[in-house]
């Protein structure tokens, strides 16, 4: 439900000054006001990379839109949640906003990343987020630690330094942290080991021993491309591991022989299944195998 708030603004003039402090962005407010308010919610919107942020008028009435909260200014009245105030303090807007916020003197300290979904697949986690990556994650006495480097929103206002999740990882010997638009996948990187590489030409029907085989698909072709099959959300992380091995190996094959990396939707390969599609031509398969089992061993 929508939530409306409107402020007196021709009230005695109180001289303030506190700072906005938003990761290395500060901003110096010395009043509130229509003007002021907006700064901020632009300037933080911006930092989230959220566009929940709307502005214009109502008759005489200036308002900011956040999400579904409504602030209405005028010159001549002021009510604050249906009551009379004669003082309306940053406390007061941010809580009306429903903005997390840590206080220390006159500096107001915002989130710097608001974590909205956070799903743990078992060998990695999906963390889909708003703002900037500020967690770090840190493996010790086989657990596995997720740490704030900043303000950080999860279930509550965490302050840097802060662990929001700890979980047991057994035989985890490294991390592996990729960044996507708004998500972040931290994979456990222990349980998934390529047991043996199968090869096929591009008309050749594709069979997998078990889901540890490595499938590579040649085409005779002069454009020296790999085709990797990309991570997509619509799979909730469970294709993560398969583009992760895929990629990486792609980049190491692409690296030594100058081939180029094509990222699509859809290959002819098992979904549950690392591997390749390379389109080069055939005197060079033989030296991209040497790779690949190099690699792969």
């Amino acid at each position: 439900m929508k939530k409306i708030i409107f402020f007196i603004l021709f009230l005695p003039l109180i001289t303030f000054s506190v700072n906005i402090i938003i990761d290395n962005i500060t901003i110096e407010a010395t009043e509130i006001n229509f003007s002021s308010i907006k700064h901020i919610l632009e300037t933080y919107s911006s930092f989230l990379k959220d566009e929940e942020l709307k502005y214009g008028n109502i008759g005489t009435f200036k308002y900011i839109e956040w999400k579904e909260n409504l602030l209405a200014f005028s010159k001549e009245v002021i009510v604050l949640n249906n009551e009379v105030k004669s003082n309306v303090t940053f406390e007061d807007i941010f809580d009306f906003l429903e903005i997390k916020y840590f206080k220390q003197d006159d500096n107001y300290y915002l989130p710097t990343m608001i974590i909205n979904n956070l799903k743990d697949f078992g060998n990695y986690l999906q963390i889909d987020f708003l703002g900037k990556n500020s967690i770090s994650p840190l493996i010790e006495n086989n657990k596995l630690y997720i740490i704030t480097t900043n303000y950080v929103v999860f279930d509550r206002l965490y302050s840097p330094n802060e662990v929001i999740l700890s979980k047991e990882v057994d035989n985890t010997k490294n991390i592996e942290v990729n960044e996507l638009p708004n998500k972040i996948i931290i994979q456990l990187l222990k349980t998934y080991k390529i047991g043996n590489i199968k090869y096929f030409t591009f008309d050749e029907k594709v069979t997998q021993d078990s889901t540890n085989t490595f499938i590579v698909i040649f085409k005779n072709s002069n454009m020296n491309l790999i085709f990797v099959q990309n991570y997509s959300p619509d799979f909730n992380g469970n294709d993560w591991e398969r583009f992760s091995i895929s990629n990486d190996i792609a980049q190491k094959v692409a690296n030594k022989l100058n081939l180029k990396i094509y990222y699509i939707p859809f290959i002819q390969l098992p979904l549950d299944s690392p591997g390749l599609v390379i389109f080069s031509p055939p005197e060079t398969w033989n030296e991209i195998k040497k790779i690949l089992e190099g690699e792969v061993k």
